[in-house]
């Protein structure tokens, strides 16, 4: 599918890293990297961030890598395993998708934001599941409903658009670290 992400239209949604699910996904630290890349970048082209929570009474906070990096609009606290229920309350057309688990609350959360009529970017780099297994087969399955998939350096690039972007050496600089 052939696609184009506008950055004006765009907010991204962080879903469930939170303190006491993060250690049990595979590949934890190797998904910090992206999310906290595309956190960053958000705030330098000032794009929203929300995040959600699943039951933090008993799940924790979010991880404080992404808390303290996120300049985030709203946290919502959920006990339900999509976050897609609070579409309303994002402005924005297009809904850009990190977080965990790709499989349960990643994937009810894109189908409720596509039901609101919201585009949706999922991030196969910046999305886990404690089983690669279940990760996989939710990243087919989103892919053959034709959900956006990309990584988080190709959507920084399409939301720059051109080397003559006021803020692309920024964003150039934050992926050549980050990497």
């Amino acid at each position: 599918m052939s696609w184009r992400v506008n950055q004006s239209q765009s907010a991204i949604l962080v879903v469930d890293v939170q303190e006491k699910i993060l250690p049990a996904m595979k590949g934890a630290d190797a998904l910090l990297g992206p999310i906290v890349t595309l956190l960053k970048a958000a705030g330098i082209l000032e794009v929203p961030v929300y995040l959600s929570e699943q039951y933090p009474q008993g799940l924790g906070r979010t991880v404080s890598q992404i808390a303290e990096t996120a300049q985030a609009v709203k946290t919502f606290e959920k006990t339900t395993f999509s976050a897609g229920s609070f579409a309303e309350e994002i402005d924005q057309k297009t809904i850009i998708l990190a977080g965990i688990e790709t499989h349960i609350c990643l994937r009810q959360t894109a189908y409720d934001l596509r039901a609101a009529g919201k585009t949706v970017v999922i991030l196969a780099d910046a999305t886990a599941s404690r089983r690669e297994e279940n990760h996989r087969i939710a990243m087919q399955e989103l892919h053959t409903d034709n959900f956006l998939i990309s990584s988080v350096e190709a959507l920084l690039f399409e939301w720059v658009g051109d080397s003559q972007h006021e803020k692309f050496k920024e964003i150039s600089e934050l992926i050549k670290t980050s990497a």
